[in-house]
């Protein structure tokens, strides 16, 4: 069986509260997304001063952030600030109505942020899981956020520093081009860290990423990564 059509949003101005099937009120998200607006949305997209830019100027370079839910901050904390060293740069809060939010950053640096949400009374359901990938009946590596490093040597000293701090259910791969280290985080989220160790092995042209993106399931080999060596191109 196909898997079902996710649900959509009805189209809407940025600020206007997001109308959900299912909802019992239709606005379970009611003045969150103009707090979230308000507190950092505008600040990452907008021009200075606070207003959207000019869609001509408005051009993605990197990702700014990537953001999870948590019920734990603590052991969330715990685990990037002191097992992986990695710095707490930003916290907020906001009221919302009977409940509240708060947003928290670590800085990947670079200008990159690894973000979290713990939530109370905002919309989730009680039985929400923060194991986006467990959580919806996937393997845990499916979902999973990878940090770059530059080289071997530091790639080993994370893993060295990752044991050193007791972090367990480190596994490391060979994926040819890049060598990589994993755990999972207090979460239930997958974590990688993972330095390229052969970029032209990589690179792809987009017609052969489109072709291997299109290769039907009863094509592909134990490996399917380059269009073979005897394909020829109109």
């Amino acid at each position: 069986m196909p898997p079902a059509k996710p649900k959509t949003l009805n189209r809407r101005r940025l600020g206007e509260p997001i109308r959900r099937t299912g909802d019992s009120d239709g606005f379970a998200w009611r003045g969150v997304i103009d707090a979230l607006r308000s507190a950092f949305f505008i600040r990452c997209v907008g021009s200075p001063g606070g207003t959207m830019a000019d869609s001509s100027e408005a051009r993605s370079k990197s990702l700014h952030h990537v953001a999870y839910a948590t019920r734990d901050p603590e052991a969330t904390y715990a685990f990037y600030s002191g097992q992986l060293g990695i710095p707490l740069v930003h916290a907020e809060n906001h009221k919302q109505g009977d409940g509240f939010f708060r947003h928290f950053f670590f800085d990947m640096g670079r200008g990159d942020y690894l973000a979290f949400f713990e939530i109370g009374n905002v919309g989730e359901s009680e039985d929400y899981r923060t194991d986006i990938s467990t959580g919806a009946g996937l393997p845990v590596w499916v979902n999973h956020v990878a940090f770059r490093v530059d080289s071997h040597e530091e790639l080993d000293a994370m893993n060295a520093r990752m044991r050193s701090q007791g972090v367990e259910h480190i596994h490391e791969v060979d994926h040819g081009w890049c060598r990589s280290i994993y755990t999972v985080d207090p979460n239930g989220i997958m974590v990688e860290f993972c330095v390229t160790t052969d970029p032209k092995a990589f690179e792809q042209t987009e017609e052969e990423a489109l072709r291997l993106l299109r290769l039907p399931p009863d094509q592909i080999s134990e490996d399917s990564r380059k269009e073979p060596a005897s394909s020829t191109r109109s």
